[in-house]
């Protein structure tokens, strides 16, 4: 586990995001804001259509699933109290822009660590539109509580697909959780160790995006499809996971048997001979008998 502190950093990702007829921008926003804090955020909305548009505000909260996909939700956390606006519905022109202006106010006894916002658009075209990115537009607000924090990932789970592999490739999937109040980037590593301990060779991990705070991420790897693996025999597999911004470290192993093609073919082949051996001994045998 590994410690640090949280800085003041306000960074914007200002790519539009258009569906149907509007646009907003911008998509992404990352706030630190101090305990007892205030922070504003601007969002850009443009009627992109050629007639007048009426729009609903509404905050809801994003987190992830196992496979790191964005889930929405009403009413999930505590912060959607701490973003305030002073409208809730608005008509725009064609082609008219408005800025939307948020207001971020922090709790004095807010606990450090992130908190995961969608600032939600919806056109109104008679009948509610659907939570979510159709017919809606979400711009995603990560507000990080300024304060110390500890890192910690935990492996949940690590396993092969199959209890035995004849080939290329291996099929493994490994879990992980999240226990940090913050978001942690993942990188990883496998390790192969041949029958005699032996490190023959590794290959790195794709894990996708940074987990969320108290989030599971769960993802299947297809391994060594360029290896030439001969030997048979029972091979270890050693998965090293460095994680968060200060480079924490987790790893676990497990043990796979292998017995390629050529092996079986060769046994089979053997136990043919000792089958054909032994029925001649016994004919044998009877002629002398």
């Amino acid at each position: 586990m590994t410690k640090f502190w949280l800085l003041i950093i306000t960074s914007f990702f200002l790519w539009p995001l258009s569906a149907k007829a509007f646009t907003v921008s911008p998509t992404r926003t990352l706030l630190t804001v101090d305990p007892g804090g205030k922070a504003n955020i601007t969002i850009n909305l443009k009627n992109d259509s050629k007639e007048k548009r009426n729009y609903e505000l509404e905050t809801l909260t994003f987190s992830q699933n196992e496979k790191g996909e964005v889930v929405y939700e009403r009413r999930a956390s505590q912060a959607e109290e701490w973003v305030k606006t002073s409208i809730s519905k608005m008509m725009l022109d064609s082609e008219e822009s408005r800025k939307i202006n948020y207001v971020v106010e922090v709790p004095k006894n807010a606990p450090a660590g992130s908190y995961y916002l969608a600032l939600g658009i919806k056109e109104l075209r008679g009948g509610e539109g659907e939570l979510g990115l159709s017919g809606q537009i979400i711009s995603l607000v990560t507000i990080q509580v300024a304060g110390s924090i500890t890192e910690n990932l935990e492996i949940k789970a690590v396993k092969s697909l199959q209890s035995v592999y004849f080939s290329t490739p291996w099929k493994a999937e490994i879990a992980v959780k999240n226990l940090s109040p913050i978001e942690v980037p993942l990188q990883g590593k496998v390790f192969l160790k041949d029958p005699f301990g032996e490190l023959i060779a590794y290959e790195n991990l794709a894990l996708g995006r940074d987990v969320l705070a108290n989030s599971e991420r769960r993802t299947q790897f297809d391994l060594w499809e360029k290896e030439k693996i001969l030997m048979p025999g029972v091979y270890h597999l050693y998965f090293d996971i460095t994680y968060g911004k200060t480079g924490g470290k987790i790893g676990t192993e497990i043990a796979v048997w292998y017995l390629p093609n050529w092996f079986l073919v060769t046994a089979a082949g053997v136990l043919v001979l000792v089958v054909f051996l032994s029925i001649l001994k016994r004919i044998s045998k009877k002629r002398n008998d």
